[in-house]
C-alpha cells in the first residue's frame, strides 16, 4: 500500500503505467481517477456504469466491462497487457481526446474564471452526472481561496449541509435532497490539501 500521496507524487508514481483498472461497483458521477489516467496516456479497464460511460471511449481509450464481472475484467487486462503497441495507440488516442474534452481550459471556461468575484465566493458548484458537487473556495488549495482551513471551513460545510436539506421539491412538496456526504468521510482521508466537498444525491425525476 502506498498510503496517502500528494497529487504531484501520485502522478509521478503512476506516470509509467500502461493500464489502470477502475472496477467501480456504483455509478461514479464523473470519475476523476479516470480522467487523470487518460490524461497521462494510461489505458482504462473500467466498469460500464455511471459517468465512466461518458469518459472512456470503448475500444479507443479503454474498455468498459460489466460491473462486478471479475472474469471479463481479468481477460480484458490480460489482453491489454499482452499487446504493448495496442496499448500505446489507445493511450495516445485517449490522451488527445481527454485534453480536447476534459482539459482544464475546457472545464474551466474563461466565463467561469473571469466573471466570478472569487474574493467574495466561499463555495461553488461543480455539475456532474448523477451527482452534484459543492467545492469550497479553500485558501491554499484554490487559486484565489478565501476560506481558512479548520473551524471556518467546517462551519461553512455545516451551513451548506443545513441549507441543502432545507430544499423542497416544488412538484412533490417533499425534501429535495436525500443525502449529503462529505468526501472526507466517504473515503476516510483527511490529509491536508486533500479534495473535500459535499455531494448531493437527489432523487431521480419521476
Amino acid at each position: 500500500m502506498l498510503g496517502s500521496l500528494s497529487y504531484a507524487a501520485m502522478q509521478r508514481r503512476f506516470d509509467a503505467e500502461w493500464v489502470q483498472a477502475v472496477p467501480s461497483l456504483w455509478p461514479e458521477p464523473f470519475g476523476l481517477v479516470v480522467i487523470d489516467a487518460i490524461l497521462r496516456g494510461t489505458v482504462l479497464a473500467a466498469s460500464d456504469c455511471g459517468g465512466l460511460r461518458h469518459t472512456v471511449v470503448p475500444g479507443k481509450s479503454g474498455v468498459l466491462l460489466p460491473t462486478g464481472d471479475i472474469e471479463q475484467r481479468a481477460a480484458a487486462l490480460t489482453d491489454l497487457l499482452s499487446d504493448r503497441s495496442k496499448v500505446q495507440r489507445m493511450g495516445n488516442y485517449g490522451q488527445k481526446h481527454a485534453r480536447l474534452y476534459f482539459g482544464q481550459d475546457r472545464l474551466l471556461s474563461d466565463k467561469f474564471r473571469n466573471s466570478i468575484d472569487w474574493s467574495a465566493t466561499t463555495a461553488f458548484s461543480i455539475p456532474s452526472y448523477y451527482t452534484g458537487f459543492i467545492r469550497v473556495n479553500l485558501s491554499g488549495r484554490e487559486p484565489e481561496g478565501i476560506v481558512a482551513a479548520g473551524a471556518e471551513y467546517d462551519d461553512l460545510l455545516d451551513r451548506i449541509t443545513a441549507d441543502l436539506y432545507s430544499f423542497v421539491d416544488p412538484a412533490s412538496g417533499k425534501q429535495a435532497v436525500q443525502r449529503v456526504a462529505r468526501t472526507v468521510n466517504l473515503f476516510a482521508c483527511d490529509a491536508p490539501g486533500n479534495f473535500r466537498c459535499s455531494c448531493v444525491h437527489s432523487p431521480a425525476p419521476a
